[in-house]
């Protein structure tokens, strides 16, 4: 085999070889579309929101630290420590899920929480 052979199909591996790594890095088998809420939509207190708090929450929301959000005791923490407050947009439970506290909560989870508290924080 001659050497100018030898050189061209080594190049044309090569190419070959970085056009199909570039095609597995695009490759967007793992991505995901992150859920929104509209804010017209109806979010309820007891179906949405507490399971939220029932799974992120109460770790460190379980009565020794302000609000008390255990399933039963939540909203009346919440409302009684003047955590949803209106203005709702500048209400503590809204600024702090906002500022991205807990870090756990997706942002699915963020928009049910926000959504509620625009619709009115109602006990629903």
């Amino acid at each position: 085999m001659r050497q100018g052979d030898r050189k061209l199909i080594t190049v044309v591996v090569a190419l070959l070889l970085i056009s199909g790594i570039a095609m597995l890095a695009s490759c967007e088998k793992y991505s995901f579309k992150v859920e929104t809420i509209a804010p017209g939509d109806s979010v309820f207190f007891q179906t949405d929101i507490q399971p939220v708090f029932t799974a992120n929450c109460i770790l460190c929301h379980s009565g020794s630290r302000d609000p008390d959000l255990r399933d039963g005791k939540s909203y009346n923490s919440l409302s009684s420590d003047g955590y949803i407050d209106a203005p709702y947009s500048t209400c503590k439970l809204y600024t702090t899920v906002n500022a991205n506290h807990p870090s756990s909560l997706s942002a699915t989870d963020r928009a049910k929480i926000l959504a509620w508290i625009l619709n009115g924080a109602e006990n629903n």
